[in-house]
């Protein structure tokens, strides 16, 4: 049984609201119980949009003055002044300079891994000499926590690492403040042809990079609106190949029919806006928000096989659906039928609703963090 108020520091790159994990991180220490856990979070880089949300969890915030190696004594300070239990570090100059701080204070570090680590994969040397570092401070972290089974086995490919130290915790959402904030949005629209009837009105949200494949959905929107022209496309996020997809489209000539939002703000209306919703997620990274979020909103969701759980959610009969990569036929045929099928819609978004509900909730999330704190501390 646990005797006294766990001090945990979290250590993040920023709190940066357009991020999954900043907010996964945010819904933690809100609904965590502070008569049993104090948590302090350090982060080192500028975007710190969720600043407010995480003072008002009561979170003791600490903006580190360095982004390198200088960073470790802010942490050594940190963790001495604040009498840290145990440390809790996201992502790769966290984990690393994180982990340091941990053995010269000898505090128990966890890592966490929140999706297929990728953060080394650059081919340079820098890069190599931070992967092997990153392996050799393995040895001294006491867990490391997986957001899915096939992150845990990318993990074990990669990594120089004990299994008994792997520990695996699916993500969860707040529902909650999702349904809350997604009521509120009344009469909300990004169209901008709101004087027409019977719009269908298809959404894709992520980062314009490598991992997702928006020109396919482009290519397959396009022949869908040949045959439906009450169809639009609305595609949020933005990055490095974002370019190529607005040239595609100038290219297809629908220009008039896709809108590029950008990154914003409110999801949850994004989500009510749209009918159809497409995860053009490639690789295997696990059950982010970019899925739950839609399927919670009652969406019908269509994703592409990634060889990992959010092909086994997409597989379950009536929840989702799920086609292989590359195949910009296949995609129209299943928009097609979604289209002309408006109860089928609702019916695949009532089911992909209730099963969020019961599988990715933040108290079964909270309590398995918790109880790996409660593990490694032997309280």
């Amino acid at each position: 049984m646990q005797k006294y108020k766990i001090k945990i520091l979290h250590i993040i790159e920023s709190i940066n609201s357009n991020g999954g994990t900043p907010n996964k991180l945010l819904m933690f220490c809100q609904s965590i119980d502070k008569t049993k856990y104090e948590i302090t979070l350090a982060y080192f880089l500028e975007n710190d949009h969720l600043k407010n949300d995480f003072i008002s969890a009561k979170v003791n915030l600490i903006k580190l003055k360095h982004a390198n190696l200088l960073m470790v004594n802010e942490l050594v300070q940190i963790i001495k002044g604040r009498k840290i239990d145990i440390i809790n570090t996201h992502f790769n100059r966290s984990n690393i300079f994180g982990t340091i701080a941990g053995i010269i204070t000898k505090k128990p570090v966890i890592q966490y891994e929140h999706g297929i680590p990728r953060g080394f994969t650059k081919n340079k040397i820098s890069h190599k000499i931070m992967k092997r570092v990153d392996n050799f401070l393995n040895k001294f972290r006491k867990a490391i926590i997986c957001n899915s089974y096939t992150v845990k086995d990318e993990v074990l490919k990669t990594s120089l690492l004990d299994i008994s130290k792997l520990y695996v915790v699916q993500n969860a959402i707040d529902i909650e403040k999702f349904q809350e904030n997604y009521n509120a949005c009344n009469g909300l629209t990004y169209s901008r042809y709101d004087e027409e009837q019977n719009i269908v009105n298809i959404g894709a949200v992520g980062g314009f990079t490598y991992l997702r494949d928006f020109q396919l959905l482009i290519r397959s929107f396009n022949n869908i609106n040949k045959k439906y022209s009450n169809t639009r496309l609305y595609l949020v996020g933005d990055g490095k190949y974002k370019h190529e997809c607005e040239e595609l489209v100038k290219e297809l000539g629908i220009i008039d029919k896709v809108n590029f939002l950008g990154y914003i703000n409110d999801i949850p209306c994004f989500l009510k806006f749209i009918d159809i919703y497409i995860d053009v997620v490639l690789l295997a990274a696990g059950v982010g928000l970019a899925l739950m979020e839609p399927m919670l909103a009652g969406k019908p969701v269509i994703g592409f096989m990634g060889g990992d759980e959010r092909d086994i959610i997409l597989k379950k009969p009536g929840i989702g659906i799920h086609l292989e990569q590359n195949n910009v036929e296949l995609l129209t045929q299943t928009l097609d039928n979604l289209i002309l099928n408006k109860e089928k819609r609702i019916t695949i978004g009532k089911k992909a609703a209730f099963y969020i509900k019961s599988e990715h909730n933040p108290q079964r999330y909270i309590k398995e963090i918790c109880d790996i704190y409660v593990k490694v501390l032997n309280i």
